[in-house]
């Protein structure tokens, strides 16, 4: 997956999170936190560190996993986000 194919990504994510009306306000915020973490990972002008990385990996398994049950579609789409960091050696 390139870059403009994981911002396509996100793009659905945050379409597909819109959509959802049944997320508490800790999970949407939790949901706009590791989004905004993936975007600064994916801008070469923002300085990034492995922590970082690993923050926002750890973050987004843990978002995956809490949706499966609840959010299979926004689950999918946060698979499909980690999948795109994954091949981008992120």
């Amino acid at each position: 997956m390139t870059q403009q194919q994981l911002a396509e990504t996100l793009e659905r994510l945050h379409a597909e999170l819109d959509s959802i009306d049944r997320v508490d306000d800790a999970t949407r915020t939790a949901l706009q936190k590791v989004t905004a973490d993936i975007e600064r990972l994916l801008d070469p002008e923002q300085p990034t560190t492995d922590q970082d990385v690993d923050d926002s990996r750890a973050g987004l398994q843990d978002l995956v996993i809490g949706f499966e049950a609840e959010h299979p579609k926004l689950a999918e789409a946060l698979g499909r986000v980690a999948d795109g960091l994954a091949n981008l050696g992120i």
